[in-house]
């Protein structure tokens, strides 16, 4: 996928990781890389939920919050709402992060 973006993918990745931009789980050695955060079409990050959820869930939190339904969606997870109604996701994560600030 990356490819289409640049000669050097795997450094491309590693920068993402290492900058925290995308959601990465180590596991056995490998870094495990939850495909929703990316749209695939444009080989892009989905940057507006993460930039909002950003200091809030640690990586296997985010990666929860995404798979496990959501009342704001109507109970879909975000995972599955995020191909067919992004903006809904981003208010979504919008009110995870007030609720979290809340919290403090």
């Amino acid at each position: 996928m990356l490819r289409r973006r640049t000669a050097q993918p795997l450094s491309l990745l590693a920068r993402w990781i290492v900058d925290t931009l995308v959601v990465s789980v180590a596991w056995r050695g490998d870094y495990l890389l939850p495909a929703f955060q990316f749209d695939l079409a444009g080989a892009t990050v989905r940057r507006p939920v993460f930039e909002i959820l950003d200091g809030t869930l640690k990586d296997l939190e985010l990666a929860s919050w995404f798979a496990l339904p959501n009342a704001r969606l109507g109970g879909a997870a975000p995972v599955d709402a995020i191909g067919r109604d992004p903006r809904a996701v981003i208010d979504a994560a919008a009110a995870a992060r007030r609720c979290d600030d809340d919290k403090r």
